[in-house]
């Protein structure tokens, strides 16, 4: 046990090692001066009345170059003086100027605007003994004197506005350390909500007004763009453009993610030999043309788009005779070759590894020595580093290679030299409580440590994609960032993962074709793409300050190494789109957006007595009918808790297990006891009801409930055989719906413990809202669909399910205004939470 606690210590620190997602973003003229952030780095109780030197060091990145203003504000709370430092721009260069304010500029720094850096590293050191001033920007070094007249100086920092200072610029700062005569604050700024600022040791040291936390956009990915095509379209990511260029029959569109901007020609195929089905394809930036190509039989064929010329030229049509649907693929350019590994057809699984040569117009398949991959399809791939190696991961198939047989998960990775020919197997982790297959494309991170992989239940009709990031060297992984929704289809679902180096950004790219017979009701496919900022981050730091204040005592690090753990058990997270703090909340715990949707019509008469109810506020009702929840004390309650949703279905909790979780920080000599007198204090309450007890036996503690108890997450999993049942099964939707209605599942307890079993829960009952959503809308049962989508909304007040057929049944029941309102109010949240626009309209939502 020792070993693997201190397996998992070195897995958390090297983890941690690796994220600098994290940051404050201060907004210019993007936003009106009322909604602009203003942050006091340093509360006036920690500083002294005078200091001889001050040392400024941050990260500054520019977000908007149109936008001058102010950056810095340095003043003296005991004096006159005062400093700042702006940025403004002028014959085409960007410049940041360190100046005494309203006297003279100090130092400045000019920069080209087409090269502006991302990221500048400032540094200014205030010498008051010396009266001077030492500013760093980049490389550039300016020594100044200051003109303080000897008065003491009392600093007051302050990053945006300040006072009277209303004109910001729009920048980003992170890594932002203060030395205060040589004693150092140093300030992480990797809050996700609220207002406060911790400085590292976890203090509260400064505050800030409407902050947008960058961390939010490491976890939350971002729809920024949502588009359907009359006929099938394919996608590919252009890096050397920075742009998504998105090919179909009748048009080239071209997005720009980081201005937000679509660009469309019309273009019809002059070749009519090229078929687009499932739009597989690959950017060349040799020649600015997309390769693309179909592996479906006798119309298997490989082609080319001119994008600057518009013209199309098949390459290749009718040599080879292949089906290989969610086969993997890899792209060399500079080779002009395409190689394709495994994928399934006429109910075979496939695991040649095929090569196409654009330069000879030639398929061949090669032979390699070493491990043997398996049949499969739904495996992901990625080039490695030396450009002469492949990884290839997981995916689905058999041995014998034939769909008959049956079908086995894989998660395991292997390294195919292709220099050597050569194929060799790194490991095979154990599989997750839920299956998954990958999509298409992996990323390995920049020192090929790590592969970043979105994996998702296929098997589910609405289903969610997740990210995750393996190691390498053994397999071990972390879910990260936060779940896209998506409808699957097994072959014509596709998906495919990117990462942008210009502004370090991950994409994820989802198609979603229709079939035949829905093809004249709009559209072919559908394209969304989404963004998230790298690197990204885990539920676990998003959350890192809404952890109970105990956990802050002496040995409050050990217990993070249950993180690993409770990632390393979960493979489907749920599609959290909130930021408590940064919904509104009323006082029934709905956010201000809820209230735009229709009340739930199903309800249930809870049982009085002998009762728990663990979804929305927790409560407790004796065998008399008292609410007795106060007898939970928040320590007793959280051991409770645990233990109760440990033994339904389970055999309950190893009393072992129970030292490292509840009692991290005490001695072992002591915690034997501590659990005693705990456990004794928990069977006491108990005994206020009847049909449940705590029992012990052979090392578990276990909850045993009897029929005349009831607790509404036992009763939702017996109904639903485990979280199993599908929205189609009427008797069981009936009976959760109220209980998920009622309200967030262990709403307000904040605890990582819970982590697991609240995304179980919660993925659940997105999954079955989402298919019930989606039935009673195509079978035009108004209230039905209503009622489904305020639940949603309960469980994620920023799901654009829930608000978009809210929307779309309003506008059918001829309720614009209602549907306006639905509408307006996610977008208002949506941009609170994100710090960016909502990129589909009212039209676009509540088109049919």
């Amino acid at each position: 046990m020792k070993r693997y606690l201190a397996s998992l210590i070195i897995l958390l620190l090297s983890s941690a090692g690796l994220c600098h997602a994290k940051g404050l973003l201060f907004p210019g003229k993007e936003r009106r001066f009322a909604d602009r952030s203003s942050y006091c780095v340093i509360k006036k109780d920690f500083v002294p009345k005078s200091v001889s030197t001050l040392q400024l060091d941050f990260e500054y990145t520019p977000y908007n170059l149109d936008s001058p203003g102010y950056i810095l504000f340095v003043k003296n709370a005991e004096g006159t003086k005062a400093f700042n430092m702006t940025y403004s721009f002028a014959d085409k260069h960007g410049i940041l100027s360190f100046a005494q304010d309203g006297k003279k500029i100090l130092a400045e720094a000019k920069f080209p605007i087409d090269s502006f850096p991302r990221k500048l590293p400032v540094s200014v050191l205030m010498n008051m003994k010396t009266d001077s001033v030492v500013v760093k920007i980049g490389n550039e070094v300016v020594r100044s004197v200051m003109g303080l007249d000897k008065e003491p100086f009392s600093p007051q920092i302050y990053f945006g506005m300040c006072g009277h200072i209303l004109e910001t610029a729009s920048f980003s700062i992170n890594n932002l350390s203060v030395k205060l005569d040589g004693k150092e604050f140093k300030f992480p700024l990797d809050e996700s909500k609220g207002t406060d600022v911790h400085c590292s040791d976890g203090r509260i040291i400064g505050e800030v007004s409407n902050p947008i936390w960058l961390i939010n956009r490491s976890y939350y990915w971002n729809k920024i763009f949502s588009s359907d095509f009359k006929s099938e379209a394919g996608c590919v990511f252009a890096d050397a453009l920075g742009k998504f260029v998105i090919y179909s029959g009748d048009s080239i569109t071209m997005f720009d993610p980081r201005h937000k901007t679509v660009t469309r020609q019309q273009f019809s195929y002059i070749d009519k030999e090229w078929y687009n089905r499932l739009g597989m394809g690959f950017y060349n930036p040799l020649n600015n043309v997309i390769v693309g190509y179909e592996l479906d039989y006798d119309r298997t064929f490989v082609g080319e788009i001119d994008i600057k010329k518009l013209r199309c030229d098949v390459k290749d049509k009718g040599s080879v005779n292949l089906q290989m649907h969610h086969h993997s693929a890899a792209y060399f350019p500079e080779k002009g070759k395409i190689l394709f590994l495994g994928g399934y057809g006429n109910r075979r699984y496939y695991n040649d590894l095929i090569e196409y040569d654009l330069n000879t117009c030639s398929w061949d398949t090669l032979r390699f020595t070493g491990d043997v991959i398996t049949p499969r399809f739904f495996a992901s791939m990625c080039i490695a580093k030396d450009n002469k190696s492949l990884y290839v991961y997981g995916g689905k198939g058999n041995a014998q290679g034939k769909q008959d047989v049956g079908v086995e998960y894989y998660y395991d990775l292997y390294k195919i030299d292709l220099e050597k020919g050569v194929v060799k197997k790194l490991w095979e982790h154990p599989a997750p409580e839920c299956d998954r297959v990958p999509t298409r494309f992996m990323v390995p991170s920049p020192d090929e440590d790590y592969l970043y992989v979105i994996a998702y239940p296929e098997f589910h009709p609405y289903s969610v994609l997740q990210l995750y990031r393996m190691s390498v060297a053994d397999g071990s992984y972390e879910a990260l960032g936060d779940s896209i929704p998506i409808i699957s289809e097994e072959i014509a679902t596709n998906a495919a993962l990117y990462f942008s180096r210009d502004n370090a950004r991950l994409y994820c790219v989802v198609q979603e074709f229709k079939v035949a017979d829905e093809l004249d009701k709009g559209g072919a496919n559908s394209i969304c793409i989404y963004s998230l900022n790298a690197p990204p981050v885990s539920l676990a730091e998003v959350r890192r300050y809404e952890r109970s204040e105990s956990l802050w005592s002496g040995g409050w690090w050990l217990s993070l190494l249950v993180l690993p753990v409770g990632g390393a058990g979960l493979w489907l997270w749920k599609r959290r789109k909130v930021v408590n703090a940064k919904i509104k909340v009323r006082e029934d715990g709905n956010s201000v957006a809820l209230c735009e949707y229709e009340p739930v019509n199903e309800q249930v008469a809870f049982p009085k007595r002998n009762s728990m109810q663990l979804f929305g506020l927790f409560t407790a009702f004796d065998r008399n009918g008292h609410d007795v929840a106060y007898m939970f004390t928040p320590k007793n309650r959280q051991l409770f808790i645990y233990l109760l949703v440990n033994s339904i279905g389970k055999d309950g909790v190893l009393s072992s297990d129970l030292n490292g979780l509840f009692w991290p920080d005490k001695p072992d000599e002591n915690i034997k006891n501590l659990k005693n007198v705990t456990i004794n204090k928990l069977r006491k309450v108990l005994q206020e009801f009847d049909g449940i007890d705590l029992v012990y036996r052979k090392g578990y503690f276990k909850v045993e409930i009897a029929d005349e108890f009831y607790c509404d997450y036992s009763n939702m999993y017996h109904v639903t055989d485990g979280f199993l049942v599908s929205a189609e099964n009427d008797f069981a939707f009936s009976d959760v719906l109220p209980i998920i209605g009622r309200g967030k599942f262990l709403q307000g307890m904040e605890w990582y413990g819970f982590d697991y079993v609240r995304q179980r829960v919660e993925n659940y009952s997105i999954s079955i809202l989402s298919e019930r959503i989606m039935k009673c809308f195509k079978n035009g049962d108004n209230s039905g669909t209503l009622s489904a989508c305020k639940v949603l909304a309960i469980i994620d007040p920023l799901s654009e399910l829930a608000m978009e057929y809210a929307v779309k049944v309003n506008m059918r029941m001829k309720r614009e205004g209602k549907a306006r309102n639905i509408y307006n109010a996610f977008v208002k949240e949506h941009y609170k939470v994100m710090g960016e626009d909502y990129c589909r309209s009212f039209e676009q939502v509540g088109d049919k």
